[in-house]
């Protein structure tokens, strides 16, 4: 899989983004109905300056990728029979940073009721920003910006919530059709959100009342964990514990 940055000097802001992502599998897309077009699958970035790593810079260098992988790099390089070419002179190729914290707001479709239901609305497990259509909160001009500033891959999180549930890692592709995870789960996100007084639908209405209900909740999923677990040596004849 490959994600990288191609930037035209000067104007480093103005950054057009080679993204060869390797969809992954999450349904099916409707079959061609003609000839089935022939794919290249090799490619190589020539006469470019590329940022190889952190202070090394090869002037006039290739860049080799096979099947969305980078195969090779370097000044003198033999580009393989029946590979594509891209001529790169006056491009500088540098590897996609990833934005760590890309922030969306989560929709109601996001939020079903059921198991993982909290009574406080700011307590979220529910929430899969890689299920439910939560990625198309991810806007292509969200998208287009950060690739712009040189982003090629982000770690999208619910924008709400004390427990906000879990995010996303995903690229920044031009097409909608790469929306997709690049893994089946990221991590949770929290953060101590509050305000609105002390009725059951607004709390917290403090810091020290989203630290407490974080802790609270914590508390709650280790005791129900411990519970279930002896319930399931020894409770036979006898109801599971509570959600």
């Amino acid at each position: 899989m490959l994600s990288i940055a191609i930037r035209r000097l000067p104007v480093l802001l103005s950054a057009v983004i080679l993204a060869v992502v390797a969809p992954l599998a999450s349904g099916q897309e409707a079959p061609d109905n003609g000839m089935r077009q022939p794919q290249m699958r090799l490619h190589a970035i020539t006469n470019a300056r590329i940022v190889a790593a952190p202070g090394i810079v090869l002037e006039n260098a290739t860049i080799v990728m096979r099947d969305g992988v980078i195969e090779a790099v370097g000044t003198d390089l033999e580009i393989p029979p029946g590979t594509r070419t891209w001529d790169g002179e006056g491009l500088t190729v540098s590897p996609g940073l990833i934005d760590a914290a890309v922030l969306v707001e989560v929709g109601d479709d996001a939020l079903p009721d059921g198991p993982g239901r909290h009574w406080n609305e700011r307590i979220r497990p529910q929430v899969d920003l890689a299920r439910g259509g939560g990625l198309t909160a991810l806007s292509g001009s969200i998208r287009e910006t950060l690739r712009e500033q040189g982003f090629t891959v982000a770690a999208v999180y619910p924008s709400t919530g004390v427990l906000r549930g879990t995010g996303a890692i995903v690229s920044l592709g031009e097409e909608d059709r790469y929306q997709r995870p690049y893994a089946p789960r990221a991590s949770m996100a929290a953060a101590f959100e509050y305000g609105g007084g002390w009725t059951t639908a607004r709390y917290p209405g403090s810091r020290m009342g989203a630290v407490a209900l974080l802790r609270q909740t914590l508390h709650d999923a280790r005791w129900d964990a411990e519970c279930r677990t002896v319930w399931s040596r020894t409770g036979h004849g006898q109801e599971p514990p509570p959600r």
